[in-house]
């Protein structure tokens, strides 16, 4: 159900795509092995094994980039030349194939690095011969299919778990899981990697977030919110990873997707409200501001109907407001490009919402002090504008901007983002054609 917010790069069709690629590997590897109905189990699995790994179909040819977006989606590792995936997405490679080859495969969540079971046939050995006795578990085999083409000995596996300190209870780590803690897992790895960029900012190595298609920041924006959908839909709603889930899932939301509120009335509200009672007592020790979905749900059909006040250059104001709505300019301090799409001259309490302040955006450049009660000045032009890096309106105060006037400089990755305040841009202009009049009719 969560893919369903991501971009047209991970469509729904994306899932029947996906199931014939792995047709067609498992399809290709069968050829590649004429004897396969005769080899036993443990043959077989072995030999898939390493087939993937010649083929480059599993693990990571570069591994510096193991956060990269694309290493852990399965679409994209399927696709991609390279075939690049983390250890979770090179497992459930091998076990989607592996079960179409006829093999009882499944994922193992090993701390760290996820490894694939394959279990013997009912009644047999891995080597194919009949078990001596009735009824005792399956034999099992592991297998590391990012960075192994040989099995994986059990006691490697309990060795590496002590390590860790884990001296009981290992059966667990040991044992198959279901394919929602291997989504949830993933979706982890998805807010690992988005968390990346966010805390690089504009110094983020684009390799983080590029897929096949599709614009970077609009593919890692809803690949971290359809991960977060992801972690609140499939982990109990009474689990402290459930709540650290919400806050920031609520914050993206309500700043760009908003025209998700029925889902979130229909899937988030009854699994909060179960959580109700216990979320009340831990809640009263640690106030936060995204913490409730209808509460926050409340203040955006507030904001939905406020009238936008109607900005005019010719009011009688104190100091002209020298930039219009659709200019493109560069940050003078941090050199990030954006397109301005809302302005006011009384402060940044009056500029259109939500939006994100940075704190250096509302000081002078001599102020000693970077205390937020300390900020917003009353009487200076701000600015809101939208950026490469999402889309959220961002604040910028007027000093710090820098026009643009070569329409070569603007970043084709301004563009996605532009679209929800702009009809086209004017190259004659270097600048954004608004489509937001009403509100900035002078504009």
């Amino acid at each position: 159900m969560w893919l369903h917010f991501l971009p047209s790069s991970f469509c729904i069709n994306d899932m029947y795509q996906i199931g014939r690629i792995l047709d067609s590997k498992a399809a290709e590897f069968r050829n590649s092995r004429l004897d396969i109905d005769v080899l036993t189990t443990r043959q077989k699995a072995l030999a898939l094994n390493r087939w993937l790994r010649i083929n480059n179909l599993t693990g990571l040819q570069h591994p510096e980039r193991y956060r990269n977006l694309r290493n852990c989606l399965i679409g994209q590792a399927l696709r991609h030349e390279d075939h690049d995936s983390i250890p979770i997405i090179s497992s459930a490679i091998f076990c989607c194939i592996a079960r179409r080859l006829g093999l009882h495969a499944e994922c193992c969540a090993f701390p760290t690095h996820v490894h694939a079971i394959v279990f013997a046939e009912q009644g047999k050995t891995l080597e194919g011969a009949p078990v001596s006795q009735p009824n005792v578990p399956l034999e099992r085999m592991y297998l590391d299919p990012y960075g192994s083409s040989e099995e994986v000995p059990m006691a490697d596996l309990q060795a590496m778990l002590a390590r860790l300190g884990w001296q009981t209870s290992t059966d667990v780590f040991l044992a198959p899981v279901s394919p929602i803690a291997i989504a949830t897992r993933t979706a982890r790895n998805i807010r690992a990697t988005a968390a990346r960029v966010m805390e690089a900012r504009d110094q983020a190595d684009p390799g983080l977030t590029q897929l096949i298609t599709g614009n970077d920041s609009t593919n890692i924006d809803a690949a971290l919110y359809s991960a977060l959908w992801a972690s609140l839909l499939l982990t109990p709603a009474d689990a402290f990873e459930w709540d650290e889930a919400l806050e920031p899932f609520l914050n993206r939301f309500a700043k760009s997707w908003c025209e998700d509120a029925w889902l979130v009335e229909k899937y988030i509200f009854p699994r909060y409200d179960r959580f109700g009672p216990f979320r009340e007592r831990f809640m009263r020790n640690n106030p936060r501001r995204w913490d409730n979905p209808r509460e926050v749900l409340g203040l955006i059909d507030e904001l939905d109907e406020l009238a936008p006040p109607v900005l005019r250059r010719n009011g009688g104001r104190k100091q002209p407001v020298l930039y219009k709505i659709g200019q493109v300019f560069k940050h003078r301090r941090y050199g990030w490009i954006g397109a301005v799409n809302g302005w006011t001259d009384q402060g940044t309490r009056r500029l259109p919402m939500p939006h994100t302040v940075a704190i250096d955006e509302t000081l002078d450049d001599n102020s000693d002090t970077e205390l937020p009660n300390l900020v917003r000045p009353r009487n200076r032009t701000f600015y809101t504008c939208v950026r490469t890096s999402g889309p959220e309106r961002h604040v910028v105060a007027e000093d710090n901007i820098v026009l643009i006037q070569d329409p070569n400089e603007v970043p084709k990755s301004l563009f996605p983002q532009a679209g929800k305040f702009f009809k086209r841009f004017d190259a004659d202009t270097c600048s954004f054609v608004s489509n937001i009049t009403e509100q900035y009719p002078d504009d």
